[in-house]
């Protein structure tokens, strides 16, 4: 189901300057410290990132949640090498 495979994924900003975008992205917010990303098919995504040993949580998101980033998400500014996030 569609609440199978969207996830709100958590993950330090710092890391997340050393990963490419997910290809599922679809939205990203800062809370923090951490980036909020919310993924379509995210399970690639949290394998890719356990297996570089960044801490991240993983949350189950509600339909209303999931139809508002399929709608009105951001997905722009994620965070270079080298470069100050400026995702808010």
């Amino acid at each position: 189901t569609i609440r199978d495979e969207v996830k709100q994924i958590l993950i330090p900003l710092e890391a997340a300057r050393d990963v490419q975008p997910p290809s599922g992205l679809l939205d990203i917010a800062r809370d923090g410290q951490r980036l909020k990303v919310i993924v379509d098919r995210a399970e690639d995504f949290v394998d890719l990132i356990a297996s570089r040993g960044i801490q991240h949580e993983v949350q189950n998101l509600t339909l209303d949640e999931i139809f508002e980033a399929f709608v009105i998400g951001r997905t722009g500014d994620w965070p270079r090498q080298g470069r100050a996030a400026s995702v808010v």
